[in-house]
């Protein structure tokens, strides 16, 4: 496993793990670590004209497919910590500071070339590659895949903060205007929230 970055995230970022995940963590005996570190979002409130219109369960459709019907609120930070604490359990590591710089696929293999911190490079045999480095991903684009879209048209923010209000606690609240929206999604600690939202013109 490698990664471009120094380390692990230092911040919270993504922060949605969804029931098919949290069924892995438990393969992997995880779940109960992500669990008491997370908030279960089993609703979300929507508020409008300053006034809670509605308030839609989050579990009620996977109720009888998945023991984890909800979004569990955990930031990327401890998702990373919790899965490289098993994988070091595991005998293993991330290899950090570390570039996919090049992929030849062969009918029954994959080459990877790879650049380390020091500025060497080394090439791996592997039965097949997995690209998990999102919009940019180095896997994607040396396998001439493209990745057609457009920016938003609209400027969001991202901010984690310590607030109170009319949110209901340890639910999603989200708050709509004319202009946009706010997102609340619970975290861990008192009164501790993120917000999304967009940013006016």
């Amino acid at each position: 496993i490698i990664d471009r970055h120094a380390g692990p995230s230092l911040q919270t970022r993504a922060l949605g793990v969804q029931a098919r995940t949290l069924e892995i963590y438990a393969q992997l005996g995880i779940v109960e670590q992500a669990l008491a570190l997370g908030k279960r979002g089993t609703g979300a409130n929507i508020w409008a004209q300053g006034r809670r219109m509605a308030r839609v369960p989050l579990g009620e459709a996977g109720k009888a497919v998945t023991p984890y019907p909800y979004i569990l609120i955990l930031g990327q930070d401890d998702n990373e910590r919790i899965m490289g604490d098993k994988l070091r359990e595991l005998g293993l590591s991330v290899q950090w500071n570390t570039v996919l710089v090049g992929l030849e696929q062969q009918p029954d293999s994959v080459t990877a070339t790879l650049r380390h911190p020091d500025g060497t490079s080394r090439k791996l045999v592997a039965a097949w590659v997995a690209g998990c480095d999102g919009a940019r991903s180095a896997v994607r684009e040396l396998s001439g895949i493209a990745f057609p879209g457009a920016p938003y048209e609209h400027v969001f923010f991202v901010a984690d903060v310590e607030a109170t209000g009319t949110m209901v606690p340890d639910d999603v609240n989200v708050y709509l205007w004319r202009a946009g929206f706010h997102l609340f999604f619970p975290m861990r600690g008192v009164d501790h929230w993120r917000i999304v939202g967009i940013v006016p013109a």
